[in-house]
C-alpha cells in the first residue's frame, strides 16, 4: 500500500537559521512518504543554504522514485531561485 504524502510547512524563511529545523522535518517526512509536499505561500526570505537543503531533498526524492510538490511557491522564492539558476534543481521550473 502507497504510503500517504507527507507535508511540510515551510513557514516564512527558508534560510540558514531554519536550516536544522526543517532538516528535522524533512528526515520525517522522508521516513513517512516517498512523496513531500511543500507549503511555500509564506516565505519571504531565502537564502542559498535554504535552497541547497530543497535541493539535497529533491535528489534524494529522484533517487527514490519519490515526488517533490509545492504548493503555493511564494513570489519571493521563486524569485530567489531563478536569480540563484536553482528553479530547475528544486522542481520550481514548471509553468
Amino acid at each position: 500500500m502507497e504510503k500517504a504524502k507527507s507535508v511540510i510547512n515551510c513557514g516564512d524563511s527558508l534560510t540558514i537559521h531554519h536550516a536544522i529545523a526543517l532538516h528535522k522535518k524533512i528526515i520525517t517526512a522522508l521516513d513517512n512518504s516517498s512523496t513531500i509536499e511543500l507549503l511555500a505561500a509564506s516565505i519571504v526570505r531565502v537564502d542559498s543554504a535554504g535552497l541547497q537543503l530543497i535541493a539535497a531533498l529533491t535528489n534524494e526524492l529522484n533517487r527514490i522514485g519519490g515526488q517533490l510538490i509545492w504548493s503555493e511557491p511564494s513570489q519571493v522564492l521563486i524569485d530567489s531561485s531563478n536569480t540563484l539558476g536553482m528553479n530547475r534543481s528544486i522542481g520550481l521550473n514548471k509553468n
